[in-house]
């Protein structure tokens, strides 16, 4: 209990010093200390009232216009990021049914967003940001100056051992380099944005609304129990 408290303390101050170099102050984060996020190998199963309902409250107070949220399925990284896919699923369920029932719209985007675990196909992305090389060496160096208990990955990639920040930039250069195969170099280098003329790499999302999210976070669990049950 006592490592666990510690290890959450660790990653808190990390997150607080990333929002920081932002000028985002630590009093607008907030840290929800979701209770199935323990220190087992196999975390329990989140619920409603301990896991959902806090985000839920924040949502409400918040009112959000756009939300992100890791888009990994089961199986491709660790199982925590499926789980708080299905807590940010169940909370925007609830906020979308409870001002329903007051006559009030409630239309947040939703950006699923993928990294080292797995990656989007160039066809499943529905947004690109190019991103230059001053912004991969500021990526780079913020991880390395902020995140200094996850400089080496619990869960190591098969294709890279190091930092993330590092692999996160070969995967922006080679999705660059997707992109421009299928569209043609000049797309880039003649375009009129600076930002894209001048892109070193880039980094795809999916953009969802509230129902696509709900029901890519409903095939998602549906998928991981036919798996269970077809092995019992």
């Amino acid at each position: 209990r006592e490592l666990q408290l510690l290890k959450g303390g660790m990653r808190e101050t990390e997150v607080d010093r990333m929002w920081a170099l932002r000028g985002v102050s630590s009093d607008r984060t907030r840290h929800l200390r979701s209770k199935f996020y323990t220190d087992d190998y196999f975390t329990p199963l989140p619920t409603l009232d301990d896991d959902a309902m806090p985000l839920a409250k924040l949502i409400q107070e918040c009112n959000p216009e756009v939300i992100t949220v890791a888009l990994d399925p089961e199986g491709t990284g660790p199982d925590t990021h499926y789980k708080v896919l299905q807590v940010v699923a169940e909370a925007v369920r609830y906020v979308s049914a409870e001002r329903a029932s007051r006559g009030v719209s409630w239309s947040p985007s939703i950006w699923g967003y993928r990294n080292v675990w797995h990656r989007f196909d160039m066809w499943d992305a529905n947004l690109i940001f190019p991103t230059d090389q001053q912004l991969l060496h500021e990526m780079n160096d913020a991880f390395l100056s902020c995140f200094s208990t996850q400089k080496a990955a619990s869960f190591p990639s098969p294709y890279y051992d190091g930092p993330f920040s590092k692999w996160g930039e070969a995967i922006q250069r080679e999705q660059l380099a997707d992109l421009k195969t299928l569209l043609g170099p000049s797309y880039a280098t003649n375009h009129p944005d600076a930002l894209v003329s001048g892109a070193s790499g880039c980094i795809l999302l999916k953009e969802m609304t509230a129902q696509e999210f709900l029901r890519e976070a409903r095939e998602l669990k549906d998928r991981l129990l036919t798996y269970h049950n077809n092995r019992s």
